[in-house]
């Protein structure tokens, strides 16, 4: 492009130049183009956010970041823009940061509708390297809680850690790493030692119970995996029995005991709850936990049932559910349309099935890309498809109908759908290769399904210890799972042990049950899915991966221009065993 002819281009025509480059992958030129329409007009904020597209396609993550926060801060209401911004950055760790970008990035994780779950590394390197609150992180180096407390108390104050930034991510985060897991327990032991002896240790006073309401969403959020020593076992029991006798609570006390135990589960809970201000004031941490879990509990009630479950298997994988819903998750994507496969039903009133829904997530994203889509989602649990419906209330969606059943007696339903959804649920079931001839049999003839199957070769590290609790017979109940992960390195070798430690379920207490103590577990390799695809007839269309994994593959095997062998990826993942760590998800059609 001749930058000095472009320059007396209007900002449309630089602009719509620029999305016709990026089509063709002609990204220089339409970084040359969009500069030109920016220099025209630095309000534009879609040319600011087509800027950081280009740079994606490109691979060049952090300038897309930059380009989208400039696009965030033109327009901050735009939701696009906050969700393309923090999907850039949850790869990247920050040793700087801009204090713009910083506030950006707050304004993103405090919004409501903007998909974060997978930042706690993002957020984690930068508090760690925040100037206030390293000094304060540097801890996490310490095993023990008593070096901690003494290196705590040599600070004058915290008030380093009434940040922003700190604060919203403790509650919407949790990080894979074990070194962090350690600081947020020391410092949940710290201030239960800090409020029970009636410390200041913050210039204000009342930052004492926005600290103790932070750190109850943390360890509510991750289902308290964390376990407790005997010494807080019995200022928890003491705080408890002030908080059952008498009056209304003091908050700080009422949040840090909801540190350690779900407040929903007192028996004056709704009491509690009815005398806390909620609104925006931080006691309405604790009283929407109380008041959330109790509309659940009346929403469980009113769930359908298609079929009793009557299957062993089933009955057993749903006790393990009904225990520990999985997950409970905050915000549900609204970005996950494969334009490509799925954009044929947009706009349709495309028939759906959700099998195996769980709490509801993936129903919900199917709700966002296809909201004139009537959705059908069904799970074993009815304590996880009461949270699903209380999600979607709380959201606004009405086009999800949510219902208690086995997959195999979903046929019983007498309907046909345009489009099957089943996400890491067919290798729980007694025969996946049955329950996916059941959801074949309820496609319609053009119908698109898309799987998402565990990969035996993936879940090496798992497969160990999965091993190790069986020859040991370690029980999955809370409190052995928790010795199991206290005690990790004495059950399995250092490889292992980091490879487990590396997956984000690892990290709250309902996930590494799914994740290591499920009661139900069958996993697979592609020559057996081919064989089973082939079975039931259906080809393959894509899987969903990464573009840079697709490409990597491509050049791996350049004879699969469409990425589709099966024979190919096999070759693929033998050489690069983690591709799909995540699962085999990919979508399929009939024949």
């Amino acid at each position: 492009m001749d930058l000095a002819k472009a320059l007396g281009q209007s900002s449309d025509v630089s602009f719509n130049q620029a999305k016709e480059l990026l089509e063709q992958g002609q990204y220089i030129e339409a970084v040359k183009a969009l500069i030109v329409c920016i220099d025209n007009d630095r309000s534009n904020h879609e040319a600011f956010c087509l800027l950081g597209d280009v740079y994606i396609a490109a691979g060049q993550n952090m300038q897309a970041v930059e380009n989208y926060g400039q696009a965030v801060m033109l327009c901050p209401k735009e939701r696009k823009y906050k969700q393309k911004l923090v999907d850039s950055a949850a790869g990247l760790t920050f040793k700087k940061i801009n204090p713009n970008l910083k506030g950006v990035l707050i304004e993103c994780f405090d919004s409501d509708d903007v998909h974060i779950s997978r930042c706690g590394n993002l957020w984690l390197s930068i508090i760690s390297t925040d100037p206030q609150l390293k000094p304060f992180y540097s801890l996490s180096k310490h095993k023990s809680y008593g070096a901690f407390k003494k290196a705590m108390d040599a600070f004058s104050l915290c008030d380093a850690l009434i940040e922003p930034l700190f604060l919203i991510g403790l509650g919407k985060f949790y990080v894979p790493k074990s070194d962090f897991e350690r600081w947020v327990t020391h410092l949940r032991r710290y201030f239960l030692d800090v409020i029970t002896q009636g410390r200041i240790v913050f210039s204000d006073a009342e930052d004492t119970e926005l600290m103790a309401c932070a750190l109850l969403k943390h360890h509510y959020f991750t289902d308290y995996i964390s376990s407790v020593s005997e010494e807080e076992q019995a200022a928890v029991a003491c705080f408890k029995k002030e908080i059952l006798s008498g009056d209304q609570p003091e908050l700080s006390k009422l949040a840090i005991l909801g540190c350690y135990k779900p407040l929903c589960l007192l028996d004056n809970a709704k009491d509690i709850a009815k005398n806390l201000q909620g609104g925006d004031h931080v006691s309405q941490i604790p009283k929407s936990q109380i008041e959330d879990y109790w509309a659940q509990q009346e929403i469980k009630n009113s769930i359908p049932v298609l079929k009793e479950i009557s299957s062993d298997v089933s009955k057993s994988v749903q006790d393990q559910y009904e225990e520990f819903p999985y997950p409970r998750w905050i915000v549900a994507s609204r970005d996950i349309l494969n334009e490509k496969i799925e954009g044929y039903l947009s706009g349709t009133s495309a028939n759906i099935l959700n099998a195996g829904c769980g709490t509801g997530q993936e129903a919900i994203m199917l709700a966002y890309a296809f909201p004139d889509a009537q959705i059908t989602a069904v799970d074993l649990s009815k304590t996880s498809l009461a949270y699903a419906e209380f999600k979607a209330r709380q959201l606004g969606i009405k086009n999800v109908r949510f219902m208690q059943a086995d997959i195999m007696d979903i046929g019983t339903l007498d309907q046909k759908f345009d489009y099957i959804a089943s996400s890491g649920v067919l290798h729980h079931m007694d025969d996946p290769k049955a329950g996916w001839e059941v959801l074949n049999g309820l496609l319609k003839p053009k119908g698109l399904m898309r799987i998402a199957l565990y990969s035996r070769q993936a879940r090496w590290a798992i497969n160990d210890a999965r091993k190790v609790i069986s020859e040991k017979n370690i029980s999955s109940d809370a409190a052995s799972i928790r010795d199991f992960r206290d005690n990790i390195s004495d059950h399995l070798k250092y490889k292992s042990v980091k490879n487990i430690e590396s997956f984000y379920d690892y990290y709250v207490l309902p996930e590494v049950r799914d994740l290591l103590f499920h009661v139900q577990e069958h996993q697979f390799d592609l020559p057996h899915i081919k064989d089973i695809l082939d079975e039931l007839n259906l080809e393959l269309l894509t899987f969903h991966l990464r573009h840079k994994v697709i490409d990597q593959y491509k050049r791996f095997n350049k004879k699969d221009v469409d990425a589709t062998d099966l024979d190919g990826w096999a070759a693929f993942e033998a050489k690069n065993p983690n591709t799909f760590a995540a699962m085999y998800t990919f979508w399929c059609r009939k024949k």
